[in-house]
């Protein structure tokens, strides 16, 4: 469960939550050959902040800028509303291990279970995100990208934490194809999705997506640059995914 120690949530939500918070928040890692795999942990919003403003009509903090390696724990851009901030990726409990991902189809029992005065849904603006798929002995590092949009957003949940707002990444079932890389993927929200998510809405059917293989220098966090979203060579089709 991404290194978190339950016995923790018992201390700090009561002990007839423990099973809850498993449910919950530990679904969308899985194992493979004996090693834990965690879903969607890096994404890249290659938008300025004018674009941003243009398609979700919200002020965007001065401080922002293109990210193309965004990894957790980094502050990103996440809109409630009329308004953006920049909060942390990641619940972090203690000097525990971050949770990136929640699953959607508990999101509505997550929020009655926890402080809903402080638990909100938001948006995360994205223009894709990276997956690694164990091809024989290795990870191959592939972008995943809605082809007709710039831009889209995850569907997110922002609470308040210790330090400050810090979001989560919801997350449904894999569609084909995507299933061969993750069992899991995150929701993805089309522009014309979002206000209705942020009302509370039922979570909508995920946008078409795309995929190439991409370099694996983006398995470094320091490495942000326009390059890592390219093919990893010109030759490379992509590939359609199925709805």
């Amino acid at each position: 469960m991404y290194g978190l120690d339950i016995n923790l949530y018992a201390e700090v939500f009561g002990s007839n939550r423990i099973k809850f918070f498993e449910n919950v928040l530990s679904v969308d890692s899985h194992r493979r050959e004996g090693e834990l795999i965690q879903m969607c942990g890096r994404f890249c919003i290659a938008a300025s902040p004018g674009e941003i403003t243009d398609l979700f009509k919200v002020f965007v903090p001065t401080v922002f800028r293109p990210r193309y390696n965004i990894a957790p724990g980094q502050m990103i851009l996440v809109i409630t509303g009329s308004a953006a901030h920049m909060v942390e990726w990641g619940y972090q409990f203690n000097d525990q291990k971050r949770i990136i991902n929640i699953r959607s189809e508990s999101i509505n029992e997550y929020i009655s279970r926890t402080d809903s005065d402080t638990t909100h849904r938001c948006l995360i603006p994205a223009s894709g995100f990276y997956e690694w798929k164990q091809e024989k002995n290795r990870k191959v590092p592939y972008y995943f990208f809605p082809p007709s949009d710039p831009l889209f957003a995850f569907a997110g949940l922002l609470k308040q934490g210790k330090t400050g707002y810090q979001a989560a990444i919801l997350t449904t079932e894999a569609m084909p194809h995507y299933a061969d890389v993750h069992n899991r993927m995150p929701v993805l929200l089309s522009l014309s999705d979002v206000k209705d998510y942020l009302a509370d809405g039922d979570i909508p059917p995920s946008i078409e997506l795309e995929m190439h293989q991409v370099s694996s220098r983006v398995n470094h966090v320091v490495n942000d640059d326009p390059g890592l979203i390219k093919p990893v060579n010109e030759g490379y089709k992509q590939t359609k995914l199925e709805i």
